[in-house]
């Protein structure tokens, strides 16, 4: 099994609601029924809605250097996500194998 690689600049982003969107934004999140409410975060330019996610399951913390979720971009690699205790910031990472 290979390493997972992490590269991060440990800074958390704001999450922030679909009522904060661009019209743009709004339009790539179409199928979203209550857009307004829900939770995204930028990262690299990309944003990312929260229930686009991944979550790891508690158990698998020590293979996933405590990030608590994770979003696929290709078979080997991904964007993970670190919440803050209060769930207001994310920090996160690119990961690849």
């Amino acid at each position: 099994m290979n390493d997972l690689k992490i590269v991060t600049n440990n800074i958390p982003r704001p999450v922030f609601y679909g009522y904060e969107l661009t019209e743009k934004q709004t339009a790539d999140f179409d199928y979203i029924d209550d857009i307004d409410s829900a939770a995204f975060v930028i990262y690299k330019g990309i944003v990312y809605a929260m229930d686009e996610i991944m979550w790891l399951p508690t158990a698998s913390f020590e293979y996933s250097a405590g990030y608590h979720g994770y979003y696929c971009n290709s078979a080997f690699g991904g964007v993970i996500f670190k919440f803050s205790e209060c769930g207001d910031a994310v920090t996160c990472a690119t990961s690849y194998c």
